[in-house]
């Protein structure tokens, strides 16, 4: 039968870790983008008992029976993967997911997992190979989808091998990794020699090993570059390894960052990229205003990777989120300030005080009706010790800046503002750096 469903609703089933001493079972782990009050659960709880695999078919029959209805779950019907295709009516799982774990090898900054310390590194509970070992014994497991893992990091998991070898074994046609790269893992490296389509994401979030080590809390940059290099060396196919940069405002969301990533990976001779946003920005209402900036970086990225002759990847989460948002507000992104102009006079300011005096402009206006930031001082803006950093949260914050400077100092923070900022420069034509501010001018 055809009709407009995915491959998940069919036959997925993702099996993830919990902070009670329970699994959950859900569709797919594209629920996991969302807050948990509204994820569609098939079944709450698993505390490794003999379990009764009839109660999710139940639950997946009706959901199959309403989506032949034209209805879906609010998350399903936002979905990419929703398409017409066809199905059949059997009871078995072909696109699975394993998330069973909170241990990771690194600490990163942005992880709900990693600040969540009664959680973060718990005793792996359940026996993940004794679920595969049920299903097959029934007949419930086919490996005509997909393996997918999930994490904490999956590579640390107890069966992570065992499971890995076993599908690569059953020519499982996709496999989808996200990895810390640290740990290297000789099953994904055999996969990656025999599976089409073994999907490796690598999150590296930086050009540097200091941005690195501030970012993840580990030494080990130079690690996973090999990691990267490695299993792209033995992949068979050169979309499979790809390696993501993750911007987090006030850490690594700067132009010079990222084009030390894709040079380093130039270097290990990498073909995808995948640029992404902290997953905080697209559900914490109060980072929206961040949102702009985070775009723009994006747009700067897709275009530094595409003259490098390297591919920008599309498949990572919370980047499509943050486009659906720029194109449900795409007049409004080009249209966000009004014709007042706020003085913003940095001869006694602190970046601190600048962040305040921003923030209520912002709570007074919103970030779709504020005034032009013009930056001004008792004597040239760019003597004073904050006006970096001042004017790096005008550009964070998204303000249209005006800017008047006599060009005799150089600023990495004006050209930083002139690739990826909204700002109208104002620089003497006598000055030392006009050329070269000039060059950036859009």
């Amino acid at each position: 039968m055809i009709y407009k469903t995915c491959r998940f609703i069919e036959h997925g089933l993702f099996i993830q870790y919990s902070d009670s001493d329970y699994l959950k079972f859900k569709h797919c782990c594209n629920m996991d983008s969302y807050p948990e009050s509204q994820q569609l659960f098939l079944c709450r709880e698993f505390r490794g008992d003999n379990f009764n695999w009839s109660e999710i078919f139940n639950i997946k029959r009706k959901i199959r029976d309403d989506c032949r209805n034209g209805i879906y779950h609010p998350i399903c019907s936002k979905c990419w993967e929703l398409q017409e295709m066809e199905t059949d009516e059997d009871d078995y799982f072909s696109q699975l997911t394993f998330s069973p774990i909170s241990k990771c090898n690194s600490r990163c900054i942005y992880c709900y997992i990693g600040n969540h310390k009664e959680y973060y590194n718990a005793e792996e509970k359940f026996d993940m190979m004794a679920i595969i070992d049920d299903l097959q014994k029934k007949n419930y497991l086919r490996f005509n989808g997909s393996l997918r893992y999930m994490g904490g990091e999956p590579t640390l998991m107890k069966d992570f091998n065992k499971i890995t070898d076993l599908f690569v074994n059953n020519n499982v046609p996709e496999i989808y990794l996200p990895t810390s790269g640290i740990k290297y893992s000789y099953s994904i490296e055999k996969a990656c020699e025999l599976i089409p389509f073994c999907n490796i994401y690598i999150s590296i979030d930086s050009g540097t090993p200091k941005t690195y080590k501030k970012i993840k809390g580990i030494n080990a940059y130079h690690l996973v570059l090999d990691s990267l290099y490695k299993y792209n060396k033995h992949s068979k196919n050169s979309i499979n390894v790809v390696s993501k940069y993750i911007f987090i405002p006030k850490i690594n969301d700067n132009t010079r960052e990222i084009d030390l990533w894709i040079s380093e990976s130039q270097k290990i001779n990498l073909s995808q990229m995948a640029p992404d946003i902290e997953y905080s920005c697209v559900f914490d209402d109060s980072k929206e205003k961040y949102l702009k900036h985070l775009f723009n970086l994006t747009n700067y990225a897709r275009k530094k990777i595409e003259e490098a002759g390297l591919v920008f990847n599309l498949g990572v989460v919370y980047r499509k989120m943050m486009y659906e948002w720029a194109k449900k507000n795409k007049e409004r992104l080009k249209n966000d300030t009004n014709h007042e102009i706020f003085i913003l006079d940095i001869t006694k300011l602190t970046a601190e005080e600048t962040e305040n005096i921003l923030q209520s402009i912002i709570d007074k206006n919103t970030i779709w009706n504020k005034p032009i930031i013009k930056i001004t001082a008792e004597k040239e803006v760019t003597d004073f010790d904050e006006f970096n950093n001042i004017l790096y949260l005008c550009i964070l914050f998204g303000f249209k800046i005006k800017l008047e400077t006599d060009a005799m100092k150089k600023s990495e923070m004006i050209i930083e503002a002139l690739k990826i900022g909204d700002i109208e420069l104002i620089a003497d034509t006598n000055g030392l750096y006009f050329e070269e501010y000039n060059k950036y001018k859009k």
